[in-house]
């Protein structure tokens, strides 16, 4: 068993960063939500992603998780242009998502766009 190529590498370095990045997001504090009663007293509450959205977020914050998944696990003749066709999409995702939570995603859309430039290793199954 060889080796994985330093290409198929950088595309599970991006899956991971991806990974985290989604968890980050959902879970981290985000929101801060004051509430006052009738008699003036007022409460103060951070909440995560998690629980001010609830988890119909979680589909939004998969969907470049999913992206960057598929080059990671293809194979074969189709890989290097999914590697290009992911590189892409992440990048699209960070930029377009810039003012809420796009650029959180831009590590894992520049590793990927790394992996997209190298070319496979001659003699790997990774072509």
């Amino acid at each position: 068993m060889q080796r994985p190529s330093p290409k198929r590498m950088l595309h599970v370095l991006a899956l991971v960063l991806a990974v985290v990045t989604a968890v980050l997001v959902l879970f981290m504090p985000s929101y801060t939500v004051v509430t006052t009663d009738s008699s003036g007293a007022s409460t103060t509450e951070t909440l995560s992603i998690w629980q001010y959205n609830g988890p119909m977020f979680a589909l939004v914050v998969a969907i470049p998780v999913v992206i960057a998944l598929i080059p990671a696990l293809m194979r074969g003749r189709w890989w290097p242009l999914a590697s290009v066709v992911s590189a892409g999409l992440l990048l699209g995702f960070a930029f377009l998502g810039a003012l809420s939570l796009g650029f959180a995603f831009l590590p894992a859309a520049l590793a990927a766009s790394i992996a997209a430039m190298r070319r496979p290793r001659l003699g790997s199954d990774d072509r």
